[in-house]
């Protein structure tokens, strides 16, 4: 179930945010193509998180856990960047904004149809 108090209230830390639905690398490709920036996904940040026992338990291997996570669709979770240095109530750091362009996890440069893709 989605918290919208608590991401309401974290909106005015935010520079930018989107949901998940189509998938974490496509949806975080938007805002980096939107902002001319990069970013950087951190695996062991996903995966220490404990919602990513969650999915594990749904897959047998920890490698399809992670791709689900970065690729699934359907998540109902806000995305969002910050320039605030500190935690945000109800927010885990997955990441960096850096520059340049593309989505990289552990610095690998990914595909940003690795996700839904509308088709209109």
């Amino acid at each position: 179930e989605i918290d919208y108090v608590k991401y309401r209230s974290a909106f005015p830390l935010l520079n930018s945010a989107t949901d998940i639905s189509d998938g974490l690398i496509v949806d975080a490709s938007h805002i980096a193509s939107a902002s001319s920036v990069a970013m950087e996904l951190d695996t062991k940040t996903l995966s220490s998180n404990a919602q990513f026992n969650d999915v594990l338990t749904a897959f047998d291997e920890f490698e399809d856990a992670l791709t689900a996570v970065l690729t699934g669709g359907e998540d109902h979770v806000l995305l969002g960047t910050t320039s605030e240095p500190e935690h945000i109530d109800g927010f885990i750091r997955i990441g960096t904004v850096v520059p340049g362009q593309g989505i990289y996890v552990d610095g690998k440069r990914q595909e940003t149809e690795s996700g839904y893709q509308h088709r209109w």
